[in-house]
């Protein structure tokens, strides 16, 4: 995909930006604004001007949880030419006119669970991008952006063996429908394209993992058993390839998950607050 782009230089990112402050605590002129959904929202036009500038804009679901980050056309392709492991490929990127952003602030976000990077256009031109925020702790470390805390049952154990509940929305699901039409198992495909740990905490939820189970709007698709021998492929985007079974019936995940309790077809409302969550198996 060719984008249209004003060129100008890459700045250097201080220190100073490090903490996640606000704008208004940022004395030299850079640095992360933080903003919720609501706010993105109301201040949209302001926000995505600040990442055209070479800002950055860090976006929480809910107020707390990180999800986005809006940063300018440039500094994207920059640091995909800098490093190919962040290259997006072109069905993970979606070109919406600046204009039409706060009205479709939903879509752009259910968007954002199947990776998608969303470019920004003004007058044609490429201003900035709303990327998904484990893109952006690769693709900009020096901002040493915080690792995005899993919501968990309150008793669970960081250190016994979990499931992973995976909250898609109908948007996203159709994306990668899209994504892997021509595989010979499109939903597998998808399915075992999990974030990639990136902390000693994420590596022993990893170890943990024995079953993913993938809610689409509202509804339980799949429930699929982990190999805990099997590798996890990085892919270098923030994402890995797991080592997934084919979809469980529901007599499978009895006999292998008696804790677990989630059938194909049943009901399973998202968790407040994040597109994920874990239990205790």
């Amino acid at each position: 995909m060719t984008l249209l782009l004003e060129t100008r230089p890459v700045p250097v990112i201080d220190a100073v930006i490090r903490k996640n402050r606000r704008l208004s605590d940022v004395s030299n002129g850079s640095g992360i604004e933080v903003v919720d959904t609501e706010g993105l929202r109301k201040r949209w036009s302001a926000c995505w001007k600040m990442a055209a500038a070479d800002r950055f804009v860090q976006v929480n679901w809910w107020g707390r949880t990180p999800t986005a980050v809006l940063v300018s056309a440039g500094m994207w392709q920059e640091r995909q030419k800098l490093n190919k492991a962040l290259v997006v490929p072109d069905s993970r990127v979606h070109e919406r006119p600046s204009s039409d952003g706060r009205t479709q602030l939903t879509d752009i976000f259910d968007e954002l669970e199947a990776g998608v990077h969303t470019v920004l256009l003004f007058h044609g031109k490429a201003k900035a991008v709303v990327v998904p925020y484990v893109w952006a702790r690769k693709a900009f470390p020096e901002l040493m952006l915080a690792e995005p805390v899993e919501p968990l049952h309150s008793d669970v154990a960081w250190d016994g063996e979990l499931a992973l509940v995976l909250y898609r929305s109908p948007r996203a699901a159709r994306r990668f429908e899209r994504e892997f039409e021509g595989a010979a198992d499109p939903d597998f495909e998808a399915d075992r394209r999990l974030l990639s740990p990136s902390s000693e905490q994420a590596r022993r939820r990893q170890a943990g993992l024995r079953a993913v189970v993938y809610v689409v709007d509202g509804r339980v698709e799949r429930v699929r058993a982990v190999d805990p021998a099997g590798e996890w492929a990085d892919l270098g985007d923030g994402y890995a390839l797991a080592p997934v079974s084919a979809a469980l019936t529901r007599e499978q995940i009895d006999e292998r998950f008696p804790g677990l309790g989630l059938y194909p077809g049943e009901a399973r409302p998202a968790a407040p607050g994040s597109p994920r969550e874990y239990i205790d198996l």
